[in-house]
């Protein structure tokens, strides 16, 4: 199951519950923006449509993420101590994790 951290804390915790482990991709604002610039005007197999330019309300939403969304992850995800959290700071993290299964 895939979860994606921009859920209610009552949908999040539910949907929790139905897994074992997590991967927290706990990248910064800087890494997360230039990411968004990079896509634009690139066809995506998860969107219907290709952005062609800088959504102002996604950008801020991703400006404000570690102030108004990522205090109430790592709150919820304490809450459940029978999950693995894997929580990567970087992309080459990530990466190596990745690398390291083979």
């Amino acid at each position: 199951m895939i979860l994606y951290f921009n859920y209610s804390d009552s949908l999040f915790n539910e949907q929790l519950n139905a897994c074992n482990t997590v991967f927290f991709l706990d990248y910064s604002v800087d890494t997360c923006l230039s990411g968004v610039r990079q896509r634009w005007g690139k066809k995506r197999p998860d969107m219907p449509w290709i952005e062609e330019q800088e959504d102002k309300e996604f950008m801020n939403y991703i400006r404000l993420f570690p102030k108004i969304q990522k205090p109430n992850i790592v709150r919820i995800l304490k809450d459940h101590p029978n999950i693995t959290v894997y929580r990567f700071k970087n992309r080459q993290e990530a990466l190596d994790f990745l690398d390291k299964l083979g």
